[in-house]
């Protein structure tokens, strides 16, 4: 991602990574801070880089706070209902759903990422940072992505340009500003993912 990342700086491309699992997306989110430091220290233009992850990998708020309150289980009741705290005030990896099956071990609720995992039925609060990511995903010089989201955009299927309901509602600057840091530097431009190298 480094020498990508200088490329990109000094030509103003864009550039989309493409990942086999969503664990993997995870991993190159770790080095984000460390891209952004070796920029500033080499002096170059800083890049935006942002997630572009289908819905289904987002916790969905109200779905995980009605499964801690059917649970029995005290200690599995009261992870999640901090798990719901986070979700709704902070923008970090526990907003994906793989942050609960790498995060939870001994608890046992049956399928509980599919119980906790965003919808397209659920409230405009619940896919609030869903929003943020695919909004920062526009304006991101590197778009980090799966290999499934890759193959819809080959086949014709426009996931990443109507990717947000025409309603929606403007994202407020802190969480434009949590969501991968994609509205910093360059991140006022309004290029399309075909641009993209």
């Amino acid at each position: 991602m480094l020498p990508l990342a200088v490329h990109l700086s000094q030509t103003g491309q864009r550039a989309l990574i493409s990942t086999y699992t969503v664990h993997l997306i995870h991993q190159l989110n770790d080095d984000k801070e460390k891209v952004r430091a070796m920029l500033d220290h080499l002096q170059l233009r800083p890049v935006a880089i942002a997630n572009r992850l289908g819905r289904a990998q987002y916790i969905s708020a109200s779905r995980l706070l009605a499964l801690a309150e059917t649970t029995d289980n005290a200690a599995t009741k009261k992870q999640l209902l901090a798990l719901h705290r986070q979700v709704q005030n902070q923008y970090g990896p526990h907003v994906y759903v793989k942050y609960w099956s790498e995060n939870t071990a001994g608890f046992n609720l049956g399928d509980t990422e599919s119980a906790i995992a965003l919808t397209e039925h659920c409230s405009t609060d619940d896919a609030h940072w869903y929003r943020a990511d695919c909004e920062a995903a526009s304006h991101a010089d590197i778009v980090l992505t799966s290999h499934t989201c890759s193959m819809l955009y080959s086949r014709g299927v426009n996931v990443f340009k109507h990717a947000l309901p025409a309603s929606r509602l403007p994202l407020p600057e802190k969480a434009k500003a949590q969501a991968g840091g994609a509205f910093t530097g360059s991140g006022q431009r309004k290029i399309h993912l075909l641009d993209c190298r």
